[in-house]
């Protein structure tokens, strides 16, 4: 969708850009510093491809895009879309592609770069933790897999007056089968255009990219320089053309650079300062697609026991963890997070699964090993509080010992691929509006299941409710997963689902971030320096 193109002769956009300098309270000669957000750790990677956590996407968003995107409020655009077509069945469509697109360094973007990105995300040196979202398409996961090759998988570019659609290049796909809303699978990274002459850019900048906005310089552990992609038409007159993610961990730390004004907007804060803020009429709290759930080994003992797994479900008290954050989150008894479809509302106690073990305590606790149990989190005031809450309640109710290990956030997702401890803690965020994106990670063999959950009837549930439209008997088999996954399976302890909190400064006006976390920078005003008029 076209957001703000400036149309005409280079007088009238001159003439325009100079109004915006004036309404923004600037004058000819002054340097408008850069916007800086503050992150509490930089994420892992930012190719389309490898990227996997939250502030990488929110990063990623601003640099990348596909055939469609969210916007600042969630609803779901065409970026560079034309024309489409599907047949009646749904399951073959082509896409006509925009003329005017282009690369941060000038070249045109072609259909063929957005095939190249999406067999890069499933081959082997790419290997997405999003690849699964790809399978619908034919070939998919058999490349995926090694069983076979690229030119296999059913994505392929062609003129598009050889479909239904008016002259120009297209890029086509055949399915596996009907889904809800194949758009917005061409939201995630793992379908953003790749080139395959820019494997190699430098890993500190600058990089060529086809979003709003190129990486500049990537300083590790510091900060990542944004710039304005100089193809790129669609902003507003005011937005910002600079923009720094700036690391910064502690979030009191963070908060006293706000307030100095050396940062912009924070990602990250205190728990005990929301009030303070909200006072100031600083703060913004969103809906968020995320939930933040508790996790188990289930392959170490003593988690491999369904009925130990159910024994620290009912330990653990979501409400009085509520109490003590004092955020605004919402409870968590189900998966699926609040505003989607399937979302539950939580009814039932947690003791009520005691009655499913068929074990009685002193029972239980003879088959307990005495040792401690590694409890795992990501550090943060937040995650801190807690896990000694949970410690406390495991020591209260059962009499077990958990030793709690922080550490930073790429150790920590580094120990879950690799050896994740006993119990862990975990977030996890929709990319789409579409709930069957977030049940996929208990698919067996889907590239996000790194603790290798299985269950027939799980599996067979995902692949129906995938298949059906949206719509009444497809939301009560979203609802049966869940309760097969929570309560009987007892594979997880959903706490809560989030909210997002963010502190905005002065110079920003026109600040939204949609329910997948997503921020459209060039959808902002940011004003020189002080406060906006």
């Amino acid at each position: 969708m076209k957001r703000f193109w400036i149309w005409g002769d280079i007088a009238f956009a001159f003439a325009f850009a100079l109004a915006a300098i004036a309404e923004s309270g600037c004058t000819r000669g002054e340097r408008i510093r850069p916007l800086r957000i503050q992150i509490s750790s930089e994420p892992p990677a930012l190719t389309p491809s490898q990227v996997e956590d939250g502030v990488g996407l929110k990063i990623l968003s601003q640099i990348q895009e596909g055939l469609y995107s969210f916007d600042s409020r969630g609803e779901l655009r065409s970026r560079w879309v034309d024309q489409k077509e599907w047949s009646t069945h749904s399951l073959r469509g082509c896409y006509r592609l925009k003329s005017h697109l282009r690369w941060s360094d000038g070249v045109p973007l072609r259909a063929e770069h957005v095939k190249y990105g999406i067999l890069k995300s499933l081959n082997a040196t790419g290997r997405s933790k999003l690849a699964g979202s790809l399978f619908v398409i034919r070939g998919a996961k058999d490349y995926y897999l090694g069983k076979k090759k690229a030119s296999d998988v059913a994505v392929w570019v062609e003129e598009a007056s050889r479909s239904a659609l008016d002259s120009g290049e297209a890029l086509c796909f055949e399915l596996e089968h009907p889904v809800a809303d194949f758009d917005e699978l061409l939201t995630l990274p793992v379908s953003f255009p790749q080139r395959e002459d820019l494997q190699n850019q430098p890993p500190q900048g600058p990089w060529v990219t086809s979003g709003p906005y190129f990486l500049e310089r990537w300083v590790p552990e510091q900060k990542i320089v944004l710039k304005k992609n100089p193809h790129r038409t669609d902003f507003d007159a005011r937005a910002p053309r600079d923009v720094e993610w700036v690391v910064v961990q502690d979030e009191t730390t963070a908060l006293h650079l706000f307030e100095k004004g050396e940062l912009d907007l924070l990602t990250k804060l205190p728990l005990a300062d929301l009030p303070s803020l909200r006072s100031k009429q600083a703060l913004r709290e969103d809906p968020f697609f995320a939930t933040y759930y508790l996790g188990m080994n289930f392959k170490k003992k003593p988690f491999d026991r369904i009925e130990m797994r159910k024994k620290l479900t009912e330990a653990v008290n979501p409400v009085e963890i509520l109490k003590i954050l004092g955020g605004g989150e919402r409870l968590a008894q189900y998966w699926i997070p609040y505003g989607m479809a399937g979302y539950l509302e939580p009814q039932l106690i947690r003791s009520r699964l005691n009655a499913q073990v068929g074990l009685q305590r002193d029972e239980v606790l003879k088959k307990v090993d005495p040792t401690e149990w590694v409890a795992g989190f990501d550090l943060g005031q937040r995650n801190s509080l807690i896990m000694e809450k949970i410690q406390q309640d495991v020591r209260t109710r059962w009499g077990w010992r958990l030793k709690l290990q922080a550490t930073d956030w790429k150790t920590h997702l580094s120990l879950l691929k690799s050896d994740p401890p006993a119990i862990f803690r975990m977030g996890i965020l929709s990319p789409l509006k579409d709930p069957i994106q977030m049940l996929q990670i208990f698919v067996t063999g889907d590239p996000n299941n790194y603790l290798g959950w299985s269950d027939a009837r799980v599996d067979r549930w995902v692949r129906e409710a995938e298949r059906l439209p949206s719509g009444k008997k497809r939301e009560e088999l979203i609802h049966q997963i869940q309760i097969r996954i929570v309560d009987e399976l007892a594979w997880v302890i959903p706490i809560y689902h989030y909210v997002q909190h963010h502190a905005v400064g002065p110079r920003i006006q026109n600040f939204s971030v949609n329910p997948m976390g997503l921020i459209s920078l060039q959808e902002l005003q940011a004003c020189a320096s002080g406060s906006c008029p």
